[in-house]
């Protein structure tokens, strides 16, 4: 992940925006409405702590709510 890093939201996160479904606790569902397809990581750390914003995309990442668009080399 780099600041470049763009993410949108899967059908599973939009269910969580639209239903709670899965019970997101507050700020991870904040930056979950804010991935949009068009921030990058560089733009969230403008909202959130940016020493959170890796670690609460990484959570959004594995419990597929969001999916990278630009992903880099592994």
């Amino acid at each position: 992940m780099t600041a470049r890093t763009v993410c949108a939201k899967t059908a599973k996160g939009e269910e969580e925006i639209e239903r709670r479904t899965h019970g997101l606790p507050p700020r991870l569902r904040q930056m979950l409405i804010l991935m949009d397809g068009r921030r990058d990581t560089a733009a969230l750390q403008t909202v959130f702590p940016p020493e959170l914003v890796p670690s609460l995309m990484q959570h959004l990442l594995d419990g597929g709510f969001v999916a990278e668009l630009n992903p880099g080399p592994a």
